[in-house]
């Protein structure tokens, strides 16, 4: 506790003065610095005596100058409220209604006490503050009489209306105010009625003043009543509205994309295509059979998958009769009956392993094949990128449906029932959701149309059953594909207006190796960049995805996440594809949290087998298997580590996001690109057009 001492005995109204209160509060930062100097909320000893504020940085700094002085004799204090998610504002601001300070705690008992004594202490409290008071009177008094300090309502009779309230802020131990008016607390809602009189009247008074203040002016009449800091002075700018700024800049922004538009236009002419106008552009016209024959052959792959999973299903079963009948068998004799469980066990084990390694040779099929089609037919880019990207998201289902299925027949074996499951006494949103279709058990689901309807949902994770939309909003459905022709349009336009010239003249650059306009040229090209990125995420991941769903009754739309406020590189991998990021910490982290690796290593494997799809997206399709890809994800790495200590360092979710939108989308996509690009030109698109012809 901080000591504080009564400067008046016996009864009568204690004056400001007595007034006394310490304790550790947030403070907003007056710094006109860029927001990467540290947090806007500082952590500051505040200590209050009579009409005196003195700002510390610790209580341990008591004994010496404060960092600052405030005397808020005849000043308003504002009650804020919880206007941020954290904190409980309080303001305080001079006769001119400019802001002095603004404190906070992250309780709002604490708020409210300090509210009170500020309110004491400067004796000109506002209607919004008087209002909070009567709004919290029975919460005040009990508080308070716990602390055995006066009422809100004998303070608000004395012209000194305060309130106060119990709590404190985290690892900080709250102070008291003490004075020696000790009256009970027998009439609050008198006192509070006679504050709110007491600050009708002021309201009279201030505008009587400001009544004269508009009156004509003599020669004589003073211009410069108030010591006010300028609104752009470190003391003022961060308390004051700068929406016309941000206005400006929105502004400017728009103006600034507007004439670049107009310049491209006026460079390179009109190039708006169609979207299948566009599609047909970036093919040379070779017909590539084989390339079409992969389809069903994926098909076919599926097909087998659900075969092994039969055969699973039928040895879960006549494990279950065997084990049966060697219990009835059986004439009481426990050795006899545990060596013929471990015989059964072991015949189990091995009829796993030979399961495993035929899914592994059926699953890692539905990759080598299109590989192998894609590289032996020369195929081209467009074909072969949507004909590889089919088969990673194929491989990575069946994986989860394999995984699934053996982790059912597992629990099944031990007699157990997974949640999501029929029967699961567990506490479950899928078993206790209202739906008009019967859940299911393993191995109920072992058929041909659950496993087509699982291929053609928009996850990557199987499940026995998925949460359901109860039907199908047609014109919601309108529009989605709607929007979805419109932004193809828009990306269509965005590759062939900007994207295809700004890339082709960044190639002499890079052949020449002009670093200084190498960088001009990646800077040009991450605006386009940006956007085309922006409105692919939105045509895949919002449009399409949702659109699939709605049409199969698909519940769970959680595709992405914020990940535009993603603060670390490695928090912007977690939220903006979902998909992914499930199957991920599902088939690849647990269970090699599981196998006894530690935690960095599992990290390692998650972004190695990331970094493989990466390089296989666009490495198979380009003909350039060159490893960059594969590099670039596994940078990450050491990025992530970076961005945390930054972010731990500056404490300012905005830093690590600026660094983000930096490396990832200034830099890091625009190179990519450019590299790619670079190399496809140069080396395998003459060979391509050379072949066909």
């Amino acid at each position: 506790m901080w000591p504080f001492k009564p400067t008046q005995r016996g009864g009568g109204k204690a004056p400001s003065s007595s007034v006394s209160l310490a304790e550790d509060l947030y403070r907003w930062k007056s710094d006109p610095c860029l927001p990467l100097s540290g947090p806007n909320w500082e952590e500051t000893f505040v200590l209050l005596q009579g009409t005196c504020l003195r700002f510390y940085k610790s209580k341990l700094d008591v004994g010496f100058s404060p960092r600052e002085e405030l005397d808020i004799k005849g000043c308003a204090v504002d009650y804020q409220g919880s206007e941020l998610k954290e904190f409980v504002v309080i303001s305080i601001k001079d006769a001119g209604g400019s802001t002095l300070v603004r404190l906070a705690s992250e309780h709002q008992p604490v708020a409210l006490k300090w509210m009170c004594v500020l309110l004491a202490a400067s004796t000109r409290p506002t209607a919004s503050s008087l209002q909070e008071l009567a709004s919290h009177a029975a919460h005040i008094a009990g508080a308070q009489e716990e602390m055995g300090q006066p009422s809100p309502a004998q303070r608000s009779s004395n012209g000194d209306s305060y309130k106060q309230g119990g709590g404190r802020p985290r690892r900080k131990q709250v102070q008291k105010v003490e004075d020696r008016d000790g009256t009970s607390y027998s009439s609050q809602s008198e006192g509070l009625k006679e504050g709110v009189e007491q600050e009708e009247l002021g309201e009279q008074e201030r505008q009587k003043a400001s009544a004269r203040r508009h009156e004509p002016m003599s020669g004589s009449s003073p211009v410069h009543v108030v010591a006010r800091p300028s609104y752009l002075s470190s003391e003022r700018m961060w308390y004051e509205k700068h929406t016309g700024l941000v206005n400006l800049m929105a502004v400017i922004v728009v103006a600034t994309n507007f004439r670049l538009a107009l310049e491209n236009a006026f460079k390179y002419g009109l190039r708006i295509q169609t979207p299948l106008r566009a599609l047909n552009s970036l093919t040379i016209g070779n017909p590539n059979i084989p390339l079409a024959l992969c389809y069903p052959c994926m098909l076919l792959i599926a097909l087998s998958a659900l075969f092994f999973e039969q055969c699973g299903a039928w040895s879960l079963k006549s494990d279950a009769q065997l084990k049966a009948a060697i219990s009835k068998k059986i004439d009481g004799s426990r050795a006899s009956y545990q060596q013929l469980t471990h015989k059964l066990s072991s015949r189990v084990s091995r009829f796993e392993w030979v399961l495993f390694v035929a899914n592994l040779v059926n699953t890692s099929a539905a990759v080598v094949v299109p590989w192998a089609v894609i590289h032996y037919t020369q195929a081209e880019p467009l074909p072969g990128g949507v004909l590889i990207a089919v088969s990673i998201v194929l491989w990575m289902k069946l994986v989860s449906y394999h995984h699934c299925c053996a982790d059912l027949r597992a629990a099944r074996r031990n007699g157990q029932v997974r949640p999501g499951e029929e029967g699961f006494s567990g506490d479950s949103s899928l078993t206790n959701q209202k739906s008009s279709q019967r859940l299911l058990r393993y191995p109920e689901n072992v058929t041909v149309s659950n496993l087509i309807y699982f291929l053609a949902l928009p996850t990557l994770c199987y499940q026995i059953n998925y949460p359901r939309s109860p039907t199908i909003r047609k014109r919601w459905l309108a529009r989605r594909v709607a929007e979805l022709v419109l932004m193809l349009t828009l990306l269509s336009l965005l590759l062939q207006q900007y994207m295809i010239p700004a890339i082709s003249n960044s190639m002499s650059p890079m052949r020449t190796m002009d670093w200084p306009r190498l960088c001009e040229r990646v800077l040009k090209l991450a605006l386009p960049n940006i956007y085309c990125w922006l409105v692919s995420f939105y045509c895949l991941f919002h449009l399409w995805l949702n659109i699939v769903a709605e049409v199969l009754h698909f519940g769970d739309r959680e595709f992405y996440k914020d990940w535009w406020n993603a603060a670390t590189v490695g928090e912007y991998w977690k939220l903006w594809n979902m998909p992914v990021h499930k199957w991920l910490l599902r088939h690849v982290y647990f269970p090699t949290l599981r196998l006894g690796l530690p935690r960095w290593a599992s990290i390692i494997l998650v972004f190695f087998v990331s970094a493989v799809f990466h390089e296989l997206v666009l490495g198979v399709p380009l003909h350039l298997v060159r490893m960059w890809a594969f590099l670039g994800i596994m940078l990450q790495v050491p990025l992530v580590l970076i961005t945390e200590h930054i972010h731990k360092r500056l404490k300012r979710d905005e830093a690590g996001n600026i660094v983000f939108w930096l490396t990832f989308c200034v830099v890091g996509q625009p190179l990519s690109v450019l590299l790619y690009y670079h190399d496809y030109l140069y080396e395998v698109h003459p060979y391509l057009k050379g072949s066909s012809s």
